[in-house]
């Protein structure tokens, strides 16, 4: 797809950690595979934060980069600029967004939109912790509970959302780390 005509990253620092590599071909599939540049760089500034670089051909489809691989590998690196795994992420392919944060007795308070025109039969989590209990509000203001199962990072809540519903969850956990 490259035509070598956009310019590339170069790592011109020690404080810059390469990621992931943009490799050539001879043909798709092909075993054989030549560095071309630095894809992904994480670099620590003067100030001390984390700045993140991704490298994209200008002509390619924003498509192109919302697929399972390029998914995972902005997952990796928002966990690295985190300085420690996200400890929520929808692991859906549909659109959905999400807000987290805390409750004043220490439960995590996750809401769950469904953005997309189709429903979601169920809601797919990668969590960091051992979940304990979850609850959903009700419109009628009471916590219900809601069956869940985990199996190590894998949370799957057996809360169904039509096309933008929302879900207003309640979760508490243990203080052990997933492995």
């Amino acid at each position: 797809m490259n035509d070598f005509i956009s310019p590339f990253l170069a790592v011109n620092s020690e404080k810059t950690v390469m990621i992931s590599k943009l490799m050539t071909t001879p043909f798709r599939g092909s075993p054989e595979a030549s560095f071309v540049a630095p894809g992904v760089t994480l670099f620590k500034n003067a100030l001390g934060g984390t700045v993140a670089v991704f490298a994209r051909h200008l002509k390619m489809s924003p498509i192109n980069h919302q697929s399972p691989g390029h998914r995972r590998l902005l997952l990796q690196v928002l966990d690295r600029l985190n300085g420690k795994p996200l400890p929520y992420v929808v692991m859906e392919l549909q659109n959905i967004y999400v807000l987290h944060g805390k409750m004043e007795d220490g439960a995590d308070f996750l809401s769950v939109f469904n953005l997309n025109f189709d429903p979601l039969n169920s809601i797919h989590l990668r969590v960091q912790k051992r979940v304990t209990e979850i609850l959903e509000l009700t419109p009628e203001g009471i916590w219900k509970p809601l069956e869940w199962t985990q199996n190590d990072v894998k949370l799957e809540i057996a809360k169904r959302l039509i096309d933008y519903e929302a879900a207003i969850l309640k979760i508490r956990t243990t203080e052990a780390v997933v492995q």
